[in-house]
């Protein structure tokens, strides 16, 4: 909290779409990881290594393209026909059904 200050703020939970939506983010730490950070003297992961790791995912055309195929998939998966939206469907009508006696299935199975 000290080497912070006013620069940044910690916080028990934040909104994750809000916050990866935001103009201002460029990556999150999934591919950051991969990176291999270098860690200084004292163990510390210094401004320079982070920034050089930042441009160096920003540049690279070929974070980029997987970026770029990971959301058209995405976006393919939850439209009305993708396979997210028909896999919650699905979901919704088991948690729905009901047994001959008029029961919900679900709650039969699950012992409630």
């Amino acid at each position: 909290m000290d080497r912070i200050g006013t620069r940044g703020k910690i916080v028990s939970w934040a909104p994750q779409q809000a916050v990866l939506a935001h103009p201002s983010i460029a990556c999150f730490e999934l591919y950051s990881r991969r990176l291999g950070f270098e860690k200084d003297e004292n163990g510390v992961i210094g401004r320079d290594e982070i920034m050089g790791k930042i441009d160096q995912l920003i540049n690279n055309r070929e974070f980029k393209t997987r970026a770029l195929d990971l959301k058209e998939k995405v976006i393919n998966s939850i439209r009305e026909d993708g396979s997210s939206c028909k896999n919650f469907k699905r979901f919704v009508k088991w948690m729905q059904e009901k047994d001959g006696y008029g029961e919900n299935v679900t709650k039969i199975q699950l012992g409630l």
